[in-house]
């Protein structure tokens, strides 16, 4: 077979699978997804960023934290 028949044999079998899923499937499918993308910019992230968005998470943990105490 030639690069474009594979191609379409792999392009329909992403989408039968996907039209396989119900809502719990897609919201894993968005979550495996989502770290896939997550992992590629976390490489292209400098330590400055890194850094930045660590401060950022951890200040938005204590957030949550304080509102979760109030409640």
């Amino acid at each position: 077979m030639s690069e474009e028949e594979n191609q379409k044999v792999i392009e329909g079998n992403a989408f039968a699978t996907l039209n396989s899923f119900n809502i719990n499937g897609l919201i894993n499918a968005g979550k495996f997804y989502a770290m896939h993308l997550a992992k590629e910019q976390f490489g292209n992230m400098s330590e400055e960023d890194r850094a930045k968005a660590l401060s950022e998470i951890k200040e938005q943990e204590k957030k949550a934290q304080e509102q979760q105490a109030q409640a």
